[in-house]
């Protein structure tokens, strides 16, 4: 009885491993794909799965994410809008027959998010309406940062004037709020300070730049200065997390963290991500199933450099060590360098893991909250953005 019950369950895992494997062959998209333009089929079945929950059934919303504090509701639901809005700009660019729609689409999450219920985790942190205090100097930088992108990507993409005066409202009241901070890094909530937060407020001024032809570019080059100095930790040579007010301490580097400020430092300073990606991959980057003849074999992030289980509510599961928003992150800072020897890697292991199923037109990651298929959409598009639909 007990022999013939491993080989029932012998057999069991042999015809699961094949069916992962067959069912991984199909839907897998590969780095060379996405990078000489032949996914298209892929990125826009996924545009249309996103398009229906969020954009149109609503179902990423502050009280939707029931198990978590209400602070990580707001933020959550704040950040599938804002990586969803990044991911249609990027999809215009790739794409511009398709522009007048993903701008629209931009304008109604934009809409969406203006509403009072997308800050009131902002307000319960600040005591405050971060729309209303833009002249005070406390940061908001969350709420702010990523509502600032939203309207600057609206405007890359071709959207109308009718957001310029609060873009130009909120542009001015970050940069002054980084300059007065000693390491140039506002604060997000009362005497937190985090370098991702900041890495989304920087795109959406260089944003502007392109925009409206200001020159936020000195403010990110001066912040450049400071963060080589002050943010940069000497074991990993990577952004680290946090850092304490007057720059006096430095938290640890994580390949989240450092992973989610490069897809947005890709636009804010390329140079700069260039550099942090190389010591990112160098730091972080693992390998567990090797190369075998096509098969590119399979890669991830760690979370910690150290290869510890170590993570929090901000990392999400580490799991074995590998961290899958370090991994999602980094499949947009991989696509940004051109490496697609390890972006297909690292597409790899989204797929075993995610089980990406389609449906109907729609394309998405069975085992992927909604706010991870938005950074994974971001990611797999990530493309450089300028002024060439910019209307006067």
């Amino acid at each position: 009885m007990y022999r013939k019950t491993i080989t029932v369950s012998l057999i069991a895992l042999a015809l699961f491993l094949l069916l992962k494997v067959l069912w991984v062959s199909v839907l897998y998209v590969g780095g060379d794909q996405l990078l000489d333009g032949d996914a298209k089929e892929d990125l826009l079945h996924r545009r249309a799965f996103l398009r229906g929950a969020i954009t149109i059934r609503h179902e990423e919303r502050p009280s939707s994410q029931s198990l978590l504090p209400s602070r990580f509701q707001g933020e959550w639901a704040l950040l599938s809008c804002s990586m969803y809005s990044m991911a249609l700009c990027n999809l215009a660019f790739l794409y511009p027959d398709l522009r007048g729609e993903l701008a629209q689409e931009i304008q109604a999450l934009i809409g969406r998010v203006l509403q009072k219920s997308y800050r009131q985790f902002d307000i319960d942190a600040w005591h405050e309406d971060p729309l209303d205090s833009l002249l005070s100097e406390n940061g908001h930088v969350w709420y702010l940062g990523h509502l600032n992108l939203m309207l600057t990507c609206y405007r890359l993409a071709g959207g109308d004037t009718r957001y310029d005066t609060l873009t130009h409202r909120i542009s001015e009241a970050l940069a002054r709020r980084i300059n007065l901070d000693a390491a140039m890094i506002a604060q997000t909530y009362p005497g937190e300070r985090y370098i991702p937060d900041n890495s989304v407020v920087l795109a959406s001024l260089k944003n502007h730049d392109i925009a409206f032809g200001t020159q936020y570019h000195q403010l990110i080059s001066k912040w450049r200065l400071s963060a080589e100095e002050k943010l940069i930790r000497n074991d990993t040579g990577t952004l680290v997390f946090a850092i304490s007010p007057g720059a006096k301490l430095r938290s640890q580097s994580r390949s989240s963290g450092v992973a989610f400020s490069l897809l947005y430092l890709f636009h804010a300073d390329p140079e700069f991500c260039g550099q942090q990606y190389s010591k990112l991959k160098r730091a972080f980057g693992a390998w567990f199933l090797p190369a075998v003849g096509r098969f590119p074999g399979a890669g991830a992030l760690k979370e910690n450099p150290d290869g510890s289980w170590k993570g929090d509510i901000d990392s999400g599961p580490v799991i074995f060590g590998f961290s899958p928003a370090g991994t999602g992150f980094g499949v947009g800072c991989t696509r940004a360098a051109g490496d697609s020897a390890f972006l297909s890697q690292m597409l790899v292991t989204a797929e075993i893991v995610g089980c990406s199923i389609d449906w109907n037109g729609q394309r998405h990651y069975l085992l992927a909250p909604l706010v991870g298929e938005a950074i994974m959409l971001a990611s797999k598009t990530a493309t450089p953005w300028d002024g060439r639909f910019v209307r006067n």
